[in-house]
């Protein structure tokens, strides 16, 4: 039986494992003492929640890939997708209003989604270890935005008509871009650049790695071309291949432009490029990645190459003006 960790292969001495919650227990004490969030077992090629593993004899497992991330990835992910939802929240609100009209269905989607909204916001300021309570925002406490939510999703829990949600969303619906400045503080706090600086070797790591992102982020603009080409010629297994290695040079950029954020105080929204801000600009490259996927695994050639050719190449060409700018502020 292989065990991987992040698909690569880490030596683990099995003694008195009789089954997968065995392994899985060794692994969990081996990324704890070196503070990884054990997230996800991949056991032939099938994923798992940690808490919601088979029941499978060991001698049925050819291999384990264990899934670990570090609490600041966690944190920054978690807020990157709060972020977003709150976005298309505020946007399925107003759109409602604009209307005049609401889908109960809809709302009650969105009553849970506030819950869920408050439950990371709880969960990421325990892993930067803090609470509601201790966190200000503005004039007041996070508690008290969280209240607000909850308040919220009361009002359309109990609301019996139309015209009462619209009401709701007309009085209350402006929570979501609270919940949205409570995100930016927590991205911006002293508490998640402590948890991101323990994570990196040093801050010039974080800007070495922006300088080679910069050095390659012409040649990835060719890759994707050659990754056009491939697909359209038949060569699915190449142009795959490729189009894997731009994924992982996307991953390192995003990844890199997040940890700024907290490490050196890089306020995304106020980096502007020809009049697209940068945290603009890393979403769009996220839902461009979101739809190439979606073609691919609909084996839409003709949409994914258009994507790759028209819409995300011309904005990995802008890479380099935005690194540029943020290092330039780095350094100032």
């Amino acid at each position: 039986m292989e065990i991987l960790i992040n698909s690569l292969p880490v030596h683990f001495r099995l003694e008195n494992e009789k089954n997968i919650a065995d392994v899985i227990a060794s692994v969990s004490g081996w990324a704890r003492e070196r503070e990884l969030i054990f997230t996800e077992a991949r056991i032939n090629d099938e994923p798992y929640a940690v808490e919601a593993l088979p029941d499978m004899p060991l001698e049925a497992v050819r291999s384990i890939d264990c899934v670990v991330r570090s609490r600041a990835d966690v944190v920054i992910s978690s807020l990157e997708e709060a972020d977003a939802y709150c976005d298309r929240a505020t946007a399925f609100i107003e759109s409602a209003l604009d209307a005049g009209r609401v889908d109960r269905e809809a709302a009650a989607s969105l009553e849970g989604g506030a819950g869920w909204l408050g439950e990371v916001v709880e969960s990421t300021l325990s892993l930067l270890g803090t609470a509601p309570e201790e966190t200000g925002c503005r004039d007041t406490n996070v508690r008290e935005y969280l209240d607000r939510l909850n308040d919220f999703s009361s009002s359309v829990r109990s609301a019996d008509s139309e015209d009462s949600l619209l009401a709701v969303f007309k009085t209350a619906g402006g929570v979501f871009s609270a919940i949205k400045e409570v995100l930016r503080m927590m991205l911006m706090s002293e508490n998640l650049r402590r948890l991101v600086v323990q994570s990196l070797e040093s801050p010039d790591v974080l800007v070495h790695s922006l300088e080679k992102i910069r050095e390659e982020a012409p040649a990835q603009s060719e890759v994707l071309a050659e990754t056009v080409q491939l697909y359209q010629q038949g060569r699915d297994s190449e142009a795959s291949k490729k189009f894997h290695s731009f994924v992982e040079f996307v991953y390192d950029y995003t990844r890199a432009c997040y940890q700024c954020v907290p490490v050196f105080r890089i306020d995304t929204s106020g980096i502007e490029i020809e009049g697209v801000t940068l945290e603009e600009r890393n979403r769009e490259l996220n839902d461009m990645l979101s739809e190439i996927l979606s073609s691919l695994e609909n084996n839409d050639i003709i949409s994914l190459s258009d994507i790759l050719e028209y819409e995300m190449r011309p904005r990995i060409e802008t890479i380099g003006a935005y690194i540029d700018a943020v290092l330039a502020e780095i350094r100032d």
